[in-house]
């Protein structure tokens, strides 16, 4: 697990390095309690059957077998292993970090390349936004298991506003056995391009520098699936347990302490806990549990639930929620009905886990026909779409029926104001 601890160890103060070592919340003792436990217990259970248990005969000939394991016991290269392989997972991990498809660089993009004030501006952006986290989020759904308990089926990825039912029947038209996360990239391009002959987007370079952001937020998605589809070798897996445990194995009979009186080498003290093994079993074992705690579903469940509620749920904003003020500092406030006046100040939801019904959507509070989140003012307040919309009616969500009367009363921000 991944626990900041930055802030303890701001200052540097005698004994302050000392609070760390005390921590048991993502600590090596957390993780290794019940492991130290076991060999401590085969140790002690060995030693006891040694002492009390065996004959004279019998004590020989297992004095022979702990010298005998204790000298070869070292030709196992558990250092050499291990550090490899912590290596190479340390860093997979960390490039997996560095792939997260952060939305901030393409919504930069977006917001100054795709121009206009009128609702359709604001449409197109939102749109184009829409359609990059609903990548983002059909890839996480896949490789995160605290983003798939939030989205588990397509239907709460819809609840939620990523995805229209129109844009659902074309996403399911599309038999493939992969992970399809690249189709919203593809609407993302169409709807770019069809933004440039509209002159949306004013020249071929605002639009090459688009398409640029988009292959880099397309390109971390896909290494995100390419790492979660091949992994490290089984061999290599196999092989630094086997070393790992085959060594601790030895131990457990190689570090036994024998007879002092018989005279052999290296054993003149007789003590009851073998301080420096445990020592040994702490490092190499924890390096061994490191490499899977990396990847286990509690190391990454705090930080892709604070992706997916920090980042792309507030790209929802301009879309079901409206300014209560033209201050640029104002804090958003939710467009439904009074039950639902909770505040967004900064478009996170006041909540540890994001709840599987949005609040804060078109789509949690409507009758059953729903809107989308990117519907324009003129179909919500019963005006139909603007004119010349054509073809890219399906693509906006223009084609959903006007919404009912209690509607008709909400506010929207001015028109001066630009919404990304």
């Amino acid at each position: 697990m991944t626990v900041t601890y930055t802030a303890r160890v701001a200052n540097a103060r005698f004994g302050g390095f000392s609070q760390l070592l005390l921590l048991w919340r993502g600590s090596i003792y957390k993780l290794l309690y019940r492991e130290v436990l076991a060999f401590l217990l085969l140790y002690v259970g060995l030693s006891v059957t040694y002492r009390f248990v065996l004959s004279e005969a019998q004590k020989r000939y297992f004095e022979k077998l702990a010298i005998y394991c204790d000298n070869y016991a070292n030709l196992i290269p558990v250092s050499f292993v291990l550090g490899f392989y912590v290596t190479l997972v340390v860093n997979r991990w960390w490039n997996q970090y560095t792939c997260m498809p952060l939305p901030d660089p393409l919504m930069c993009a977006i917001s100054g390349t795709v121009h206009g004030h009128d609702e359709r501006g604001r449409l197109y952006r939102r749109t184009l936004m829409r359609y990059a986290s609903l990548s983002a989020v059909l890839i996480l759904r896949s490789v995160s298991t605290a983003v798939f308990k939030r989205f588990p089926t397509i239907d709460h990825v819809v609840e939620a506003g990523f995805m229209t039912r129109e844009e659902r029947k074309k996403y399911e038209n599309l038999n493939s056995s992969y992970n399809k996360y690249w189709i919203p990239c593809v609407w993302f391009s169409n709807l770019a391009a069809q933004a440039r002959k509209e002159g949306r987007i004013r020249d071929n370079s605002a639009l090459k520098l688009l398409m640029e952001e988009l292959n880099g937020f397309r390109g971390k998605c896909g290494m995100l699936f390419h790492y979660d589809w091949i992994s490290v070798p089984l061999v290599y897996t196999q092989v630094v347990t086997i070393a790992v445990y085959s060594f601790f194995l030895a131990c457990l009979i190689g570090r036994q302490f024998l007879d002092p009186t018989r005279g052999y080498r290296g054993h003149d003290l007789d003590l009851c806990v073998p301080v420096f093994t445990l020592l040994q079993f702490f490092f190499y074992v924890g390096w061994l549990k490191v490499r899977g705690r990396a990847w286990g579903r509690e190391a990454v469940s705090v930080e892709k639930r604070r992706e997916t509620r920090g980042n792309w749920l507030p790209l929802l904003g301009p879309h079901s929620c409206t300014g209560a003020s033209s201050h640029p500092s104002a804090p958003m406030r939710c467009m439904m009905t009074s039950r639902c006046s909770r505040r967004i100040g900064t478009g996170m939801l006041p909540m540890p886990v994001p709840p599987t019904r949005l609040p804060h959507s078109f789509c949690s509070t409507s009758p059953p026909s729903r809107v989308p989140l990117s519907i324009s003012r003129e179909s919500l307040m019963g005006m139909g779409p603007p004119k010349g919309v054509g073809k890219l009616e399906p693509c906006l969500g223009l084609d959903w029926p006007p919404v009912q009367a209690r509607w008709q009363s909400l506010s929207f921000p001015p028109k001066h104001q630009t919404l990304c």
